[in-house]
């Protein structure tokens, strides 16, 4: 009887460890022509969360709660003045966000912001793109 009791109690403990409370964020990159030489990465909460090529998407779980997502150009190791501000959201477990990175040229400069879609307009763009594959190294 104590076996069942123990075995039942170690089942219940580790799948409280792996069920984390997380929510799907969808990247999608589709820059043009002008922007598909420009390597973007995506920064959450100041750390990299991928390097996202042109005519990609990818699909991250995050942990729920609130986040910042900042997009900057690859090579550029600071943000700047001329950065966009970061997206805040507060991310709800279970739940599918859609964020888009947008590309943006300047006379000298070009600039990269992060916007959150709809599904709607996901569900339009996604068919364009390809699944992003090893995120962080390419």
């Amino acid at each position: 009887m104590k076996s069942i009791a123990l075995t039942s109690f170690l089942f219940l403990f580790s799948v409280s460890l792996f069920s984390q409370d997380t929510a799907d964020v969808h990247i999608l990159r589709k820059t043009g022509f002008s922007g598909s030489l420009v390597g973007i990465n995506l920064i959450m909460d100041g750390e990299l969360l991928c390097k996202v090529s042109n005519k990609r998407y990818s699909i991250h779980q995050v942990e729920a709660g609130a986040h910042a997502f900042q997009a900057r150009l690859i090579g550029k190791k600071k943000m700047t003045k001329k950065s966009m501000a970061p997206l805040e959201m507060n991310l709800i477990a279970g739940k599918t966000y859609y964020l888009q990175l947008n590309l943006k040229n300047k006379a000298f400069y070009s600039q990269v912001d992060v916007q959150e879609i709809t599904e709607t307009i996901a569900v339009r763009i996604m068919p364009d793109l390809k699944k992003q594959k090893n995120c962080r190294t390419k």
